[in-house]
């Protein structure tokens, strides 16, 4: 049924329609329609109700769901009754994006999208919720994402009674953040287990960092359905996301800190007072590329990731990097930590309370070796998350994704 559009302020999610309209539409209270622009094919969804207040060829939507499909008062729209299913989500995935220019430094954009984290999920309360729904909040433009239940097509009833919170996806250089790569050395990462899988484009694409027959020689390891020691894959998985970083072109930090019985940080001496961070403009690709795969190919013994975390968090982060900036710690380990106790606890006291830092970790080896619940809850402390990789192809792609992209985790506000 084609109906003109109108606008309410009630910012409630529903699509207000006269009663006999609603008759028309075969809708009781609370079915879920579909409101298409006749023009571009651009839709939304909403619960419907009626109001005898609206004229029989109206439909009286807010401003989110009106901006959602790109109409404003006086569009013709096609409506008709959703009937697919009613899915449920207890966590939210939501692009962020800023606009009007207000927001002018990456930290005041991240310290305003938890500041008004509250008032998302009460102007989310009980709309419906699918992939593609818009809403603009104090400055910032959040995107529904599509995720594991809410898929292209489907919709959800929010409810903050079954929410538990919402994955932020800070993506296409709307956020700059710096990144310190903690990766394990121990003696185990010599273990040569890991299948390399559809890696070609990637070795192809590295090869061009450095022509050295060392590194040459380091690359050519990798041949489709062989397996590689843990070491040399997590080596690579580094080089690609050191490329991703670059390629971003934004001037991000990048501190690669290798650690088995103690941390032993790579130097580049490139920035005065920083020796360990990596600055891609003033520095030669070939001059730091096999520097980094030595390191991280010199497996030691322990796995003290206690150790290399206190580190990370009071000398990097502190006197080389910055408190302010967005920061990923990313951890890769194919072990179990020592002192799994003392990991929880420096990450629950020191580094969770920073609400610009993200912890994510990547299980790599034999799973049954992995202390993947550690890695797992230090994550969910950390606002970010944990993931084991099966082969080359898997590890890579985490490695290129989380270059590109600052992601949080947040639990519910209320």
């Amino acid at each position: 049924m084609i109906l003109i559009v109108d606008n309410h302020s009630f910012n409630d999610g529903k699509a207000w329609i006269h009663p006999r309209t609603f008759e028309q539409l075969g809708l009781v209270h609370d079915d879920i329609i579909k409101i298409e622009d006749v023009v571009t094919g651009n839709h939304g969804f909403c619960f419907a109700t009626s109001s005898d207040e609206i004229n029989e060829d109206v439909i009286s939507l807010d401003l989110p769901t009106m901006e959602t499909i790109g109409v404003t008062s006086g569009f013709d729209v096609n409506v008709s009754c959703y009937d697919g299913p009613l899915v449920h989500v207890d966590v939210l995935k939501l692009s962020i994006d800023s606009f009007g220019g207000d927001l002018q430094s990456d930290t005041q954009l991240l310290d305003h999208v938890n500041s008004q984290q509250t008032e998302l999920e009460l102007l989310l309360n009980q709309r419906a919720i699918y992939p593609g729904l818009q809403i603009r909040l104090g400055g910032v433009l959040y995107t529904v994402l599509e995720n594991e239940r809410l898929r292209i097509g489907s919709v959800a009833r929010f409810s903050l009674n079954e929410f538990a919170g919402f994955t932020y996806v800070f993506s296409g250089g709307i956020l700059k953040f710096n990144a310190i790569l903690i990766i394990d050395t121990s003696a185990s990462m010599k273990t040569q287990d890991v299948l390399v899988k559809e890696c070609e484009t990637v070795v192809d694409l590295l090869s061009n960092l450095d022509d050295s027959e060392e590194f040459q020689e380091f690359l050519s390891h990798f041949t489709e359905g062989t397996h590689v020691k843990r070491s040399e894959a997590a080596a690579l998985a580094v080089l690609l996301f050191l490329f991703e970083k670059v390629g971003r072109g934004y001037g991000e930090k990048i501190v690669v800190l290798p650690f088995s019985d103690s941390p032993h940080p790579v130097e580049f001496n490139i920035i005065p007072n920083a020796p360990h961070v990596l600055d891609f403009e003033r520095a030669k690709s070939s001059d730091i590329v096999m520097r980094i795969v030595n390191a991280i190919l010199d497996a030691r013994q322990a796995t003290r990731l206690r150790s290399a975390l206190d580190f990370a968090r009071f000398h990097v982060l502190v006197e080389e990097l910055s408190l302010d900036d967005p920061t990923m710690f990313f951890i890769l380990t194919d072990g179990n930590p020592n002192s799994p106790q003392a990991v929880r606890s420096i990450v629950a006291k020191d580094i969770a309370p920073l609400s610009n830092v993200v912890i994510y970790s990547i299980g790599l080896g034999n799973p049954t070796e992995v202390n993947s619940e550690l890695l797992m809850q230090i994550c969910y402390m950390g606002k970010g998350e944990y993931h084991y990789a099966t082969d080359m192809k898997d590890l890579l792609s985490w490695y290129s994704n989380l270059a590109r992209k600052f992601t949080l985790n947040i639990g519910k506000s209320l």
